[in-house]
């Protein structure tokens, strides 16, 4: 993304259950003037299908918002949060 916008950086660990409600409302966001934002979740080593489902989940949307999955296999908010910046 560029230098200016906005990047919505998700930390999920077994989140399989919760998260297509938070990227359907995620990706129903509305803005009244054009800024760029990006979405990125960061699965924390979950023993769940978070992984595997969230991109799926993600493209079914139909949102045009750029989206990535990153993993972080250490466990812990901390190395989640390092992660996704």
């Amino acid at each position: 993304m560029s230098s200016e916008g906005i990047s919505l950086v998700i930390f999920c660990y077994n989140g399989e259950k919760r998260i297509k409600q938070t990227l359907t409302h995620i990706a129903q966001q509305k803005f009244f003037k054009k800024i760029p934002w990006e979405v990125i979740v960061v699965d924390n080593n979950s023993t769940d299908r978070t992984l595997e489902i969230t991109p799926q989940i993600w493209h079914s949307l139909g949102c045009q918002v750029p989206f990535q999955i990153v993993e972080e296999k250490k466990q812990g908010l901390s190395y989640a949060r390092i992660k996704g910046i």
